[in-house]
Protein backbone atom coordinates (compact mmCIF):
# COMPACT_ATOMS: atom_id res chain seq x y z
CA UNK A 1 0.00 0.00 0.00
CA UNK A 2 1.40 3.66 -0.87
CA UNK A 3 0.62 6.12 1.71
CA UNK A 4 -0.15 9.80 0.84
CA UNK A 5 -0.32 12.63 3.56
CA UNK A 6 -4.19 11.31 4.52
CA UNK A 7 -4.70 7.15 4.67
CA UNK A 8 -8.51 6.39 5.90
CA UNK A 9 -8.82 2.68 5.94
CA UNK A 10 -12.09 1.62 5.60
CA UNK A 11 -13.54 -2.01 5.29
CA UNK A 12 -15.64 -5.01 6.58
CA UNK A 13 -14.77 -6.36 9.62
CA UNK A 14 -11.84 -9.05 9.65
CA UNK A 15 -10.93 -7.73 6.40
CA UNK A 16 -7.15 -7.12 7.75
CA UNK A 17 -7.73 -3.10 8.33
CA UNK A 18 -5.83 -3.97 12.00
CA UNK A 19 -3.20 -5.84 10.05
CA UNK A 20 -2.27 -3.13 8.22
CA UNK A 21 -1.46 -0.84 11.53
CA UNK A 22 -0.27 -4.11 13.47
CA UNK A 23 2.91 -3.70 10.66
CA UNK A 24 3.29 0.04 11.79
CA UNK A 25 3.43 -1.34 15.20
CA UNK A 26 6.19 -4.09 14.76
CA UNK A 27 7.91 -1.15 12.81
CA UNK A 28 8.28 1.53 15.76
CA UNK A 29 9.05 -1.16 18.55
CA UNK A 30 11.88 -2.83 16.31
CA UNK A 31 12.82 1.16 15.43
CA UNK A 32 12.52 1.36 18.89
CA UNK A 33 14.66 -1.73 20.04
CA UNK A 34 17.60 -0.67 17.55
CA UNK A 35 17.85 2.66 19.12
CA UNK A 36 20.18 0.59 21.90
CA UNK A 37 22.08 -1.71 19.40
CA UNK A 38 24.68 -1.80 16.81
CA UNK A 39 23.63 -3.61 13.47
CA UNK A 40 25.66 -5.82 12.03
CA UNK A 41 26.50 -7.03 8.37
CA UNK A 42 25.08 -10.08 6.97
CA UNK A 43 24.84 -11.06 2.92
CA UNK A 44 21.70 -12.04 2.03
CA UNK A 45 21.27 -14.09 -0.87
CA UNK A 46 19.57 -11.94 -3.95
CA UNK A 47 20.48 -8.80 -1.59
CA UNK A 48 24.17 -8.73 -1.27
CA UNK A 49 25.53 -7.21 1.79
CA UNK A 50 22.96 -5.67 4.44
CA UNK A 51 23.02 -3.97 7.51
CA UNK A 52 20.90 -5.88 10.27
CA UNK A 53 19.47 -6.41 13.08
CA UNK A 54 18.51 -9.62 15.16
CA UNK A 55 15.28 -8.40 17.12
CA UNK A 56 13.69 -10.52 20.46
CA UNK A 57 9.89 -11.41 20.49
CA UNK A 58 9.08 -8.91 22.39
CA UNK A 59 8.67 -6.60 19.85
CA UNK A 60 5.66 -7.86 19.33
CA UNK A 61 2.62 -8.12 21.31
CA UNK A 62 0.49 -10.71 20.13
CA UNK A 63 1.10 -15.01 19.04
CA UNK A 64 3.85 -15.48 16.52
CA UNK A 65 1.65 -17.73 14.71
CA UNK A 66 -0.77 -14.46 14.13
CA UNK A 67 2.26 -13.36 11.32
CA UNK A 68 1.71 -16.19 8.94
CA UNK A 69 -1.34 -16.04 6.16
CA UNK A 70 -3.18 -18.96 7.37
CA UNK A 71 -0.67 -21.05 9.24
CA UNK A 72 1.62 -21.33 6.37
CA UNK A 73 5.13 -21.99 7.30
CA UNK A 74 6.49 -20.02 4.93
CA UNK A 75 8.62 -16.65 6.60
CA UNK A 76 6.44 -13.67 6.80
CA UNK A 77 8.30 -10.41 5.36
CA UNK A 78 7.16 -6.48 6.27
CA UNK A 79 8.74 -4.54 3.89
CA UNK A 80 8.19 -0.57 4.41
CA UNK A 81 10.16 1.86 1.60
CA UNK A 82 10.72 5.63 2.80
CA UNK A 83 10.44 8.42 0.42
CA UNK A 84 14.10 8.55 0.16
CA UNK A 85 13.80 4.79 -1.34
CA UNK A 86 15.66 3.06 1.74
CA UNK A 87 13.98 0.18 2.46
CA UNK A 88 13.57 -1.54 5.70
CA UNK A 89 12.45 -5.16 5.56
CA UNK A 90 11.30 -7.10 8.98
CA UNK A 91 11.32 -11.07 8.24
CA UNK A 92 9.37 -13.29 10.96
CA UNK A 93 10.72 -17.63 10.59
CA UNK A 94 9.48 -20.46 12.86
CA UNK A 95 13.29 -21.55 12.66
CA UNK A 96 14.91 -18.52 13.82
CA UNK A 97 14.59 -14.78 15.51
CA UNK A 98 13.03 -11.92 13.46
CA UNK A 99 15.39 -9.92 11.71
CA UNK A 100 15.53 -6.31 10.30
CA UNK A 101 17.86 -5.34 7.72
CA UNK A 102 17.97 -2.23 5.58
CA UNK A 103 18.25 -2.41 1.69
CA UNK A 104 19.70 0.89 0.30
CA UNK A 105 22.10 2.58 -1.73
CA UNK A 106 24.30 4.74 -0.02
CA UNK A 107 26.78 3.76 2.35
CA UNK A 108 26.04 0.99 4.75
CA UNK A 109 25.24 1.59 8.43
CA UNK A 110 27.49 0.41 11.36
CA UNK A 111 26.03 2.67 14.22
CA UNK A 112 22.25 2.39 14.99
CA UNK A 113 22.27 6.52 14.73
CA UNK A 114 23.20 6.14 10.87
CA UNK A 115 20.95 3.74 10.86
CA UNK A 116 17.84 5.93 11.78
CA UNK A 117 19.33 8.55 9.61
CA UNK A 118 18.66 6.70 6.73
CA UNK A 119 15.34 5.64 7.75
CA UNK A 120 13.84 9.01 9.66
CA UNK A 121 10.60 8.07 10.65
CA UNK A 122 8.74 9.60 13.93
CA UNK A 123 6.10 6.86 14.42
CA UNK A 124 3.33 7.83 16.81
CA UNK A 125 1.04 4.63 17.63
CA UNK A 126 -1.92 4.80 19.73
CA UNK A 127 -2.78 2.13 21.63
CA UNK A 128 -6.32 0.91 22.26
CA UNK A 129 -7.79 3.28 24.80
CA UNK A 130 -10.47 2.22 26.96
CA UNK A 131 -12.38 4.42 30.19
CA UNK A 132 -10.26 5.39 32.87
CA UNK A 133 -9.89 3.15 36.00
CA UNK A 134 -12.22 4.83 39.02
CA UNK A 135 -9.07 4.37 41.26
CA UNK A 136 -5.81 4.82 40.08
CA UNK A 137 -2.78 3.97 42.31
CA UNK A 138 0.31 5.71 42.48
CA UNK A 139 2.37 3.56 40.04
CA UNK A 140 6.84 4.09 39.73
CA UNK A 141 8.47 6.18 37.54
CA UNK A 142 9.17 2.43 35.23
CA UNK A 143 5.93 1.57 35.20
CA UNK A 144 4.17 4.54 34.06
CA UNK A 145 6.56 4.82 31.16
CA UNK A 146 6.34 0.91 30.21
CA UNK A 147 2.66 1.87 30.41
CA UNK A 148 2.53 4.72 28.03
CA UNK A 149 2.52 2.81 24.24
CA UNK A 150 0.73 -0.02 25.74
CA UNK A 151 -3.17 -0.97 26.39
CA UNK A 152 -2.43 -0.47 29.62
CA UNK A 153 -1.90 3.32 29.40
CA UNK A 154 -5.52 3.78 30.47
CA UNK A 155 -4.86 2.43 33.58
CA UNK A 156 -1.97 5.13 34.59
CA UNK A 157 -3.58 8.53 32.85
CA UNK A 158 -3.17 10.55 35.98
CA UNK A 159 -0.27 9.47 36.56
CA UNK A 160 1.52 10.08 33.35
CA UNK A 161 -0.01 13.53 33.81
CA UNK A 162 1.85 14.10 37.17
CA UNK A 163 5.24 13.48 35.96
CA UNK A 164 4.61 16.25 33.21
CA UNK A 165 5.47 19.48 33.29
CA UNK A 166 3.36 22.61 33.75
CA UNK A 167 3.82 24.39 29.98
CA UNK A 168 2.99 20.28 28.32
CA UNK A 169 0.05 20.56 30.20
CA UNK A 170 -1.55 23.78 29.91
CA UNK A 171 -0.76 22.86 25.44
CA UNK A 172 -2.82 19.42 26.36
CA UNK A 173 -5.65 21.54 28.20
CA UNK A 174 -5.98 23.78 25.67
CA UNK A 175 -6.70 21.06 23.04
CA UNK A 176 -9.23 19.61 25.32
CA UNK A 177 -10.75 23.11 25.98
CA UNK A 178 -11.10 23.80 22.23
CA UNK A 179 -13.55 21.47 21.96
CA UNK A 180 -15.38 21.47 25.13
CA UNK A 181 -15.15 25.32 25.90
CA UNK A 182 -17.18 24.82 29.12
CA UNK A 183 -14.41 22.44 30.68
CA UNK A 184 -11.74 22.91 32.78
CA UNK A 185 -9.29 20.24 33.46
CA UNK A 186 -7.16 20.50 36.19
CA UNK A 187 -3.57 19.11 37.14
CA UNK A 188 -3.53 15.74 38.93
CA UNK A 189 -2.73 15.42 43.26
CA UNK A 190 -0.16 14.04 44.52
CA UNK A 191 -1.43 10.90 46.59
CA UNK A 192 -2.27 11.47 50.29
CA UNK A 193 0.25 9.83 53.24
CA UNK A 194 -2.78 8.00 53.99
CA UNK A 195 -3.99 7.44 49.90
CA UNK A 196 -2.25 5.72 47.68
CA UNK A 197 -4.86 6.88 44.87
CA UNK A 198 -3.58 9.73 42.01
CA UNK A 199 -6.69 12.42 41.34
CA UNK A 200 -7.85 14.51 38.53
CA UNK A 201 -10.42 16.80 38.30
CA UNK A 202 -11.85 19.18 35.96
CA UNK A 203 -14.52 21.77 36.51
CA UNK A 204 -17.57 22.28 34.57
CA UNK A 205 -19.27 25.72 35.31
CA UNK A 206 -17.59 25.89 38.30
CA UNK A 207 -18.31 22.68 39.22
CA UNK A 208 -15.23 20.26 40.05
CA UNK A 209 -15.57 16.34 39.51
CA UNK A 210 -13.33 13.52 39.61
CA UNK A 211 -12.23 12.76 35.98
CA UNK A 212 -14.21 8.80 36.52
CA UNK A 213 -17.21 10.77 37.21
CA UNK A 214 -17.21 11.99 33.49
CA UNK A 215 -18.90 10.47 30.30
CA UNK A 216 -16.67 7.85 28.40
CA UNK A 217 -16.72 10.34 25.49
CA UNK A 218 -14.44 12.43 27.21
CA UNK A 219 -12.41 10.26 28.73
CA UNK A 220 -11.74 9.08 25.82
CA UNK A 221 -11.02 12.40 24.38
CA UNK A 222 -8.62 13.34 27.40
CA UNK A 223 -6.70 10.20 26.50
CA UNK A 224 -6.75 11.38 22.62
CA UNK A 225 -5.32 14.32 23.22
CA UNK A 226 -2.52 12.70 25.41
CA UNK A 227 -1.31 10.86 22.88
CA UNK A 228 -1.69 14.12 20.45
CA UNK A 229 0.96 16.05 22.58
CA UNK A 230 3.85 13.76 20.88
CA UNK A 231 2.63 14.36 17.08
CA UNK A 232 4.20 17.17 14.72
CA UNK A 233 4.60 17.82 11.25
CA UNK A 234 6.70 15.22 11.08
CA UNK A 235 4.99 12.63 12.38
CA UNK A 236 3.39 9.45 11.12
CA UNK A 237 0.26 8.67 13.59
CA UNK A 238 -1.26 5.45 13.85
CA UNK A 239 -4.93 4.99 15.30
CA UNK A 240 -7.40 2.06 15.25
CA UNK A 241 -10.78 3.07 14.96
CA UNK A 242 -10.86 6.34 16.97
CA UNK A 243 -14.81 6.58 17.00
CA UNK A 244 -15.31 4.34 19.56
CA UNK A 245 -17.56 6.37 22.54
CA UNK A 246 -16.97 9.69 20.39
CA UNK A 247 -20.17 11.73 19.40
CA UNK A 248 -20.34 12.51 15.88
CA UNK A 249 -18.81 15.72 16.42
CA UNK A 250 -16.11 14.79 18.37
CA UNK A 251 -15.23 11.75 15.19
CA UNK A 252 -15.04 15.32 12.75
CA UNK A 253 -12.87 17.65 15.27
CA UNK A 254 -10.60 14.67 16.37
CA UNK A 255 -10.34 13.80 12.60
CA UNK A 256 -9.58 18.18 11.76
CA UNK A 257 -7.12 18.45 14.57
CA UNK A 258 -5.00 15.04 13.55
CA UNK A 259 -4.79 16.67 9.77
CA UNK A 260 -3.74 20.03 11.50
CA UNK A 261 -1.21 18.38 13.78
CA UNK A 262 0.47 15.76 12.22
CA UNK A 263 2.08 15.33 8.97
CA UNK A 264 0.69 11.81 7.57
CA UNK A 265 -2.05 9.91 9.28
CA UNK A 266 -2.70 5.99 9.18
CA UNK A 267 -6.52 5.64 10.60
CA UNK A 268 -8.64 2.32 10.67
CA UNK A 269 -12.42 3.61 11.07
CA UNK A 270 -15.99 2.83 10.41
CA UNK A 271 -17.24 6.24 11.09
CA UNK A 272 -18.91 7.63 8.10
CA UNK A 273 -18.61 11.25 10.03
CA UNK A 274 -14.76 11.02 9.85
CA UNK A 275 -15.23 9.74 6.15
CA UNK A 276 -17.22 12.71 4.96
CA UNK A 277 -15.06 15.11 6.98
CA UNK A 278 -11.90 13.61 4.26
CA UNK A 279 -11.00 14.06 1.39
CA UNK A 280 -12.07 11.28 -1.44
CA UNK A 281 -8.63 10.48 -2.27
CA UNK A 282 -7.70 9.91 1.49
CA UNK A 283 -10.12 6.85 1.49
CA UNK A 284 -8.44 3.33 1.43
CA UNK A 285 -10.57 0.07 1.14
CA UNK A 286 -9.13 -2.56 2.65
CA UNK A 287 -10.53 -6.32 1.68
CA UNK A 288 -8.65 -9.63 1.99
CA UNK A 289 -9.88 -10.78 -1.35
CA UNK A 290 -7.73 -7.60 -2.84
CA UNK A 291 -4.15 -8.06 -3.44
CA UNK A 292 -3.82 -4.30 -2.86
CA UNK A 293 -5.08 -1.63 -1.11
CA UNK A 294 -7.49 0.44 -3.20
CA UNK A 295 -8.17 3.92 -3.25
CA UNK A 296 -11.50 6.01 -3.98
CA UNK A 297 -11.13 7.86 -7.26
CA UNK A 298 -14.75 8.94 -8.01
CA UNK A 299 -17.98 9.92 -6.52
CA UNK A 300 -19.82 6.71 -7.26
CA UNK A 301 -17.00 4.22 -5.05
CA UNK A 302 -17.54 7.24 -2.69
CA UNK A 303 -21.38 6.90 -2.52
CA UNK A 304 -20.88 2.74 -2.82
CA UNK A 305 -19.14 3.17 0.34
CA UNK A 306 -21.46 5.10 1.76
CA UNK A 307 -24.16 2.39 1.18
CA UNK A 308 -21.94 -0.05 2.40
CA UNK A 309 -21.15 1.65 5.93
CA UNK A 310 -25.04 2.96 6.29
CA UNK A 311 -26.78 5.82 5.86
CA UNK A 312 -26.39 8.94 8.57
CA UNK A 313 -29.73 10.71 7.84
CA UNK A 314 -31.05 10.22 11.01
CA UNK A 315 -28.20 12.12 12.75
CA UNK A 316 -27.98 14.59 10.56
CA UNK A 317 -31.76 15.33 11.30
CA UNK A 318 -31.30 15.33 14.77
CA UNK A 319 -28.65 18.10 14.15
CA UNK A 320 -30.66 19.76 11.44
CA UNK A 321 -33.56 19.78 14.36
CA UNK A 322 -31.81 21.03 17.10
CA UNK A 323 -29.90 23.96 15.13
CA UNK A 324 -33.06 25.07 13.27
CA UNK A 325 -30.77 25.56 10.32
CA UNK A 326 -29.36 23.91 7.50
CA UNK A 327 -27.13 24.47 4.16
CA UNK A 328 -28.27 22.76 1.11
CA UNK A 329 -25.08 22.67 -1.62
CA UNK A 330 -24.46 20.96 -5.13
CA UNK A 331 -21.99 17.72 -5.58
CA UNK A 332 -19.06 17.70 -2.94
CA UNK A 333 -19.15 21.28 -2.79
CA UNK A 334 -19.30 21.16 1.24
CA UNK A 335 -16.28 20.06 2.01
CA UNK A 336 -14.47 22.08 -0.52
CA UNK A 337 -16.71 25.17 1.59
CA UNK A 338 -15.35 24.22 4.74
CA UNK A 339 -12.14 23.79 3.45
CA UNK A 340 -11.52 27.09 2.28
CA UNK A 341 -13.30 28.71 5.25
CA UNK A 342 -10.78 26.86 7.30
CA UNK A 343 -7.88 28.49 5.16
CA UNK A 344 -10.11 32.04 6.40
CA UNK A 345 -10.39 31.60 9.86
CA UNK A 346 -13.94 31.43 9.53
CA UNK A 347 -14.37 29.34 12.53
CA UNK A 348 -18.38 28.74 12.54
CA UNK A 349 -18.42 27.17 9.61
CA UNK A 350 -15.27 24.84 9.62
CA UNK A 351 -14.86 23.90 13.03
CA UNK A 352 -18.62 24.00 14.15
CA UNK A 353 -20.69 20.90 13.11
CA UNK A 354 -24.32 22.30 14.98
CA UNK A 355 -25.51 22.93 11.03
CA UNK A 356 -25.59 20.22 8.71
CA UNK A 357 -24.65 20.72 4.90
CA UNK A 358 -26.43 18.36 2.56
CA UNK A 359 -26.53 17.35 -1.11
CA UNK A 360 -29.13 19.11 -3.53
CA UNK A 361 -29.38 19.33 -7.41
CA UNK A 362 -28.62 22.58 -9.24
CA UNK A 363 -31.05 25.68 -9.66
CA UNK A 364 -33.70 23.72 -10.43
CA UNK A 365 -33.80 21.87 -7.50
CA UNK A 366 -34.54 25.27 -4.90
CA UNK A 367 -38.06 24.26 -4.27
CA UNK A 368 -36.92 21.23 -2.41
CA UNK A 369 -35.31 23.57 -0.14
CA UNK A 370 -38.17 25.27 0.17
CA UNK A 371 -39.74 22.14 0.78
CA UNK A 372 -37.91 21.31 3.44
CA UNK A 373 -38.35 24.63 5.51
CA UNK A 374 -41.91 24.10 4.77
CA UNK A 375 -42.48 20.32 6.05
CA UNK A 376 -40.51 21.15 9.03
CA UNK A 377 -42.56 24.26 10.16
CA UNK A 378 -45.83 22.76 9.12
CA UNK A 379 -45.15 19.09 9.70
CA UNK A 380 -42.81 18.98 12.73
CA UNK A 381 -44.12 22.50 13.77
CA UNK A 382 -39.86 23.30 13.82
CA UNK A 383 -39.15 27.01 12.35
CA UNK A 384 -36.10 25.83 10.02
CA UNK A 385 -34.28 28.76 8.09
CA UNK A 386 -32.05 27.21 5.19
CA UNK A 387 -29.17 28.65 3.21
CA UNK A 388 -28.49 27.55 -0.72
CA UNK A 389 -25.14 27.88 -2.59
CA UNK A 390 -25.60 27.30 -6.26
CA UNK A 391 -23.40 26.59 -8.95
CA UNK A 392 -23.22 29.22 -11.83
CA UNK A 393 -22.84 26.62 -14.69
CA UNK A 394 -23.29 28.11 -18.04
CA UNK A 395 -25.61 31.43 -16.84
CA UNK A 396 -25.77 34.52 -18.25
CA UNK A 397 -25.86 37.55 -15.99
CA UNK A 398 -29.54 38.12 -16.80
CA UNK A 399 -30.63 34.66 -16.40
CA UNK A 400 -29.03 34.56 -12.46
CA UNK A 401 -30.41 37.84 -11.76
CA UNK A 402 -33.91 36.75 -12.47
CA UNK A 403 -33.73 33.80 -10.25
CA UNK A 404 -32.52 35.53 -7.54
CA UNK A 405 -35.40 38.39 -8.13
CA UNK A 406 -37.92 35.54 -7.70
CA UNK A 407 -37.13 33.76 -5.34
CA UNK A 408 -39.46 34.45 -2.97
CA UNK A 409 -38.61 32.10 -0.10
CA UNK A 410 -38.51 34.26 3.45
CA UNK A 411 -36.70 31.40 5.01
CA UNK A 412 -34.12 30.87 2.54
CA UNK A 413 -30.52 32.48 2.20
CA UNK A 414 -29.43 32.07 -1.28
CA UNK A 415 -25.96 33.25 -3.21
CA UNK A 416 -25.08 31.74 -6.44
CA UNK A 417 -21.07 31.30 -7.34
CA UNK A 418 -19.92 33.57 -9.81
CA UNK A 419 -17.46 31.02 -11.24
CA UNK A 420 -18.73 27.97 -13.44
CA UNK A 421 -18.21 25.65 -10.65
CA UNK A 422 -16.82 25.42 -6.73
CA UNK A 423 -13.74 23.58 -8.50
CA UNK A 424 -12.71 26.81 -10.69
CA UNK A 425 -12.22 28.39 -6.96
CA UNK A 426 -8.92 25.79 -7.30
CA UNK A 427 -7.32 27.38 -10.16
CA UNK A 428 -5.06 29.35 -8.07
CA UNK A 429 -1.68 29.16 -10.36
CA UNK A 430 0.53 30.52 -7.30
CA UNK A 431 -0.97 27.70 -4.88
CA UNK A 432 -0.66 25.27 -7.84
CA UNK A 433 2.66 25.80 -8.58
CA UNK A 434 3.16 25.82 -4.41
CA UNK A 435 1.93 22.04 -4.29
CA UNK A 436 3.79 21.49 -7.45
CA UNK A 437 7.11 22.60 -5.91
CA UNK A 438 6.29 21.15 -2.51
CA UNK A 439 6.06 17.46 -4.13
CA UNK A 440 9.04 17.74 -6.39
CA UNK A 441 11.09 18.34 -3.27
CA UNK A 442 9.47 15.61 -1.51
CA UNK A 443 11.13 13.51 -3.89
CA UNK A 444 14.25 15.07 -4.32
CA UNK A 445 13.37 16.43 -8.26
CA UNK A 446 15.41 19.16 -10.01
CA UNK A 447 12.21 20.44 -12.09
CA UNK A 448 10.32 23.68 -10.81
CA UNK A 449 6.78 24.82 -11.65
CA UNK A 450 6.51 28.75 -12.02
CA UNK A 451 2.72 30.31 -11.78
CA UNK A 452 3.28 31.87 -14.99
CA UNK A 453 3.61 27.98 -16.27
CA UNK A 454 0.24 27.31 -14.63
CA UNK A 455 -1.18 30.40 -16.52
CA UNK A 456 -0.12 28.71 -19.33
CA UNK A 457 -1.29 25.85 -18.93
CA UNK A 458 -4.93 27.02 -18.22
CA UNK A 459 -4.99 28.92 -21.39
CA UNK A 460 -4.10 26.04 -23.14
CA UNK A 461 -6.93 24.16 -21.66
CA UNK A 462 -9.18 27.06 -22.25
CA UNK A 463 -8.22 26.79 -26.06
CA UNK A 464 -9.06 23.13 -26.12
CA UNK A 465 -12.16 23.62 -24.37
CA UNK A 466 -13.30 26.91 -26.38
CA UNK A 467 -15.89 24.90 -28.61
CA UNK A 468 -17.71 23.03 -25.61
CA UNK A 469 -17.68 26.22 -23.58
CA UNK A 470 -19.55 28.34 -26.62
CA UNK A 471 -22.02 25.73 -27.36
CA UNK A 472 -22.98 25.42 -23.84
CA UNK A 473 -23.01 29.34 -23.17
CA UNK A 474 -25.23 29.37 -26.20
CA UNK A 475 -27.88 26.36 -25.92
CA UNK A 476 -28.22 27.69 -21.87
CA UNK A 477 -29.05 31.34 -23.26
CA UNK A 478 -30.96 30.27 -25.93
CA UNK A 479 -32.85 27.48 -23.19
CA UNK A 480 -33.44 30.66 -20.81
CA UNK A 481 -34.87 33.20 -23.51
CA UNK A 482 -36.99 30.39 -24.59
CA UNK A 483 -38.91 29.85 -20.90
CA UNK A 484 -38.70 34.02 -21.04
CA UNK A 485 -40.14 33.94 -24.36
CA UNK A 486 -37.85 36.63 -25.19
CA UNK A 487 -37.59 37.61 -28.81
CA UNK A 488 -34.16 36.66 -30.21
CA UNK A 489 -32.07 35.65 -32.65
CA UNK A 490 -30.46 32.28 -32.21
CA UNK A 491 -27.72 33.83 -34.99
CA UNK A 492 -27.13 36.21 -32.58
CA UNK A 493 -27.08 34.36 -29.12
CA UNK A 494 -24.52 31.74 -30.70
CA UNK A 495 -22.37 34.18 -32.29
CA UNK A 496 -22.10 36.26 -28.56
CA UNK A 497 -21.51 33.28 -26.70
CA UNK A 498 -18.85 31.87 -29.36
CA UNK A 499 -16.82 35.08 -28.67
CA UNK A 500 -17.30 35.11 -25.38
CA UNK A 501 -15.44 31.63 -24.88
CA UNK A 502 -12.97 33.28 -27.51
CA UNK A 503 -12.57 35.56 -25.14
CA UNK A 504 -11.73 33.10 -22.47
CA UNK A 505 -8.28 31.93 -23.46
CA UNK A 506 -6.95 35.57 -23.28
CA UNK A 507 -8.68 37.21 -20.51
CA UNK A 508 -7.79 35.65 -17.04
CA UNK A 509 -10.96 36.94 -15.40
CA UNK A 510 -13.07 35.31 -17.99
CA UNK A 511 -10.99 31.90 -17.90
CA UNK A 512 -11.46 31.62 -14.37
CA UNK A 513 -15.57 32.10 -14.65
CA UNK A 514 -16.22 30.54 -17.57
CA UNK A 515 -13.81 27.43 -17.45
CA UNK A 516 -15.58 23.67 -16.18
CA UNK A 517 -13.25 23.66 -13.14
CA UNK A 518 -13.93 20.14 -12.85
CA UNK A 519 -12.48 19.33 -16.36
CA UNK A 520 -10.12 21.74 -16.29
CA UNK A 521 -8.16 20.45 -13.20
CA UNK A 522 -8.34 17.01 -14.38
CA UNK A 523 -6.31 18.21 -17.80
CA UNK A 524 -3.70 20.08 -15.64
CA UNK A 525 -2.92 17.37 -13.26
CA UNK A 526 -2.65 15.13 -16.32
CA UNK A 527 -0.13 17.78 -18.08
CA UNK A 528 1.84 18.31 -14.82
CA UNK A 529 2.10 14.88 -14.55
CA UNK A 530 3.46 13.98 -18.15
CA UNK A 531 5.58 16.79 -17.74
CA UNK A 532 7.32 17.13 -14.26
CA UNK A 533 6.63 13.59 -13.13
CA UNK A 534 4.42 15.07 -10.50
CA UNK A 535 0.57 13.65 -9.17
CA UNK A 536 -1.31 16.39 -7.49
CA UNK A 537 -4.62 16.63 -5.99
CA UNK A 538 -7.15 19.25 -4.96
CA UNK A 539 -6.67 18.89 -0.89
CA UNK A 540 -2.62 19.38 -1.60
CA UNK A 541 -3.56 22.73 -3.88
CA UNK A 542 -5.74 23.49 -1.07
CA UNK A 543 -2.72 23.51 1.76
CA UNK A 544 -1.04 26.34 -0.56
CA UNK A 545 -3.88 28.51 -0.87
CA UNK A 546 -3.19 31.44 1.07
CA UNK A 547 -5.84 34.14 2.22
CA UNK A 548 -5.35 36.82 -0.44
CA UNK A 549 -5.65 33.96 -2.84
CA UNK A 550 -9.17 33.54 -2.16
CA UNK A 551 -12.09 35.13 -5.09
CA UNK A 552 -13.73 38.10 -3.27
CA UNK A 553 -17.33 36.83 -3.85
CA UNK A 554 -16.32 33.57 -2.21
CA UNK A 555 -14.77 34.98 0.40
CA UNK A 556 -17.81 36.84 0.94
CA UNK A 557 -20.46 33.84 0.96
CA UNK A 558 -18.40 31.63 3.23
CA UNK A 559 -18.43 34.92 5.34
CA UNK A 560 -22.44 34.59 5.19
CA UNK A 561 -22.55 31.34 5.74
CA UNK A 562 -20.41 31.65 8.91
CA UNK A 563 -22.72 33.68 10.26
CA UNK A 564 -26.01 31.58 9.29
CA UNK A 565 -24.27 29.30 11.39
CA UNK A 566 -23.25 31.31 14.12
CA UNK A 567 -27.11 31.86 14.39
CA UNK A 568 -27.20 28.06 15.12
CA UNK A 569 -24.29 28.44 17.66
CA UNK A 570 -26.49 31.37 19.61
CA UNK A 571 -30.43 30.03 19.24
CA UNK A 572 -28.29 27.01 21.05
CA UNK A 573 -26.33 28.45 23.92
CA UNK A 574 -30.59 30.53 24.61
CA UNK A 575 -31.15 26.90 24.99
CA UNK A 576 -34.15 27.44 22.31
CA UNK A 577 -34.00 23.40 20.58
Amino acid sequence: MKLTNGNILVGPNNSGKSSVLDCFKILDSALRYAKGASPKLKSIEGKGVVSYFELPMRIVDFLNDNLSNNYSEDDSILEFTHANKNKIVITFSETRAPIMHMETSARLPRKSSEFRSLFPVDLVIIPPISPLEENEIYLKDETVKANARTRLASRSFRNFWLRQSEEDFQKFRADVERVWPNIVVQFPNQPTITSKVVTMYFEERRIPREIYCSGFGFQIWLQLMTHLQNCTLNSILVLDEPDVYLHPDLQRALYRLIKERCGQFVIATHAIEIINEADTEEVVTINSSYRAARRISSEDEFLALHRYLGSHENAEFARIAKSRRIIFVEGKDGRLLRKFAQILGLVMLHETNNVPIMKLGGFSEWRKAQAAVWAFQEIIKIEMDAFCVFDRDFKSDAEVADFLAEFDAPRLKVRILERKEIENYLLIPEAIAAAANLRLRERTLPASVSATMIRDMLRKIASELETEVGSQLSSQEIRYRSRRKNKYDESTVIKISMNLARKMTIDDDLLLRLLPGKEALSRLFERLKSDTGVSLTEAMILSQVRIGQVAPDLVEILSAIDAFCNLAVCNLADGKE
